[in-house]
């Protein structure tokens, strides 16, 4: 349940909390409960260490969801295919493509 899986990586967080996969995963939890600032301020911080095609979905997302659509357009391009990165998926809360 996303919940239980958002204690568990704060719990992390708590003894890594400047681990850019951890931040990553959170942030996906916080998409999963519709959480968009949240969201946007874990993926943007595991963006700087992991440019990654899906944190930059990811963030489209939120940003979408709060009206920013140069944002989400912006990252959206960073994330597809057309530019050679594979397409993201969040079908699971640990999608770290790292791990």
């Amino acid at each position: 349940d996303v919940e239980r899986a958002r204690l568990t990586v704060d719990m992390a967080l708590q003894l890594a909390p400047n681990q850019p996969h951890i931040r990553y995963t959170r942030g996906n939890v916080f998409i999963r409960l519709q959480q968009w600032n949240e969201a946007i301020e874990d993926l943007e911080f595991a963006l700087a260490a992991l440019d990654t095609p899906a944190a930059h979905e990811l963030l489209a997302e939120a940003y979408e969801q709060l009206g920013d659509p140069a944002n989400a357009a912006l990252h959206r391009g960073l994330s597809g295919p057309e530019s050679g990165q594979q397409e993201t998926t969040r079908d699971s809360v640990t999608d770290d493509p790292k791990l």
